[in-house]
């Protein structure tokens, strides 16, 4: 399920993000551009505009694990996508998943085919530069 391109103030209060599992939900979803795992069911883009917005929903909440999103976020926010897995993991694992875990991170050429198979060519296309410095750091 696709769940935002650009997460917004609007957008979050529309669909509530001050609940926690709602949160991870979105977390999740946006780790799925990084790893690999068996199953993905909610797909959303890994933007620094994504990430910005999540980082200040956790300044208006008082969830159970603020601090390990924090941390999570803090290093996507600096591009830094190794703790993806685990930040994965946690969340799938506090979902009560049970199909899907993750095991790897997904290689440059593995991502960017994920990124155009899932947010399409088009929206590839308009976020080409940011895209290629997440993936590529150029």
């Amino acid at each position: 399920m696709y769940l935002d391109f650009d997460l917004t103030t609007e957008k979050v209060n529309k669909n509530r993000l001050s609940n926690e599992t709602k949160f991870e939900q979105y977390l999740h979803a946006m780790s799925h551009q990084k790893v690999k795992a068996e199953d993905k069911w909610d797909f959303m883009p890994l933007t620094k505009n994504n990430v910005e917005t999540m980082l200040t929903i956790l300044d208006h909440t008082n969830y159970k694990h603020e601090k390990k999103y924090r941390d999570i976020l803090n290093e996507w926010r600096n591009d830094d996508f190794s703790n993806a897995v685990d930040a994965h993991n946690f969340v799938w694992k506090n979902q009560g998943g049970t199909v899907g875990k993750a095991y790897g991170l997904l290689t440059e050429e593995e991502e960017h085919h994920y990124i155009i198979e899932f947010f399409g060519q088009t929206y590839f296309n308009e976020h080409s530069d940011e895209i290629m410095q997440r993936i590529y750091g150029k």
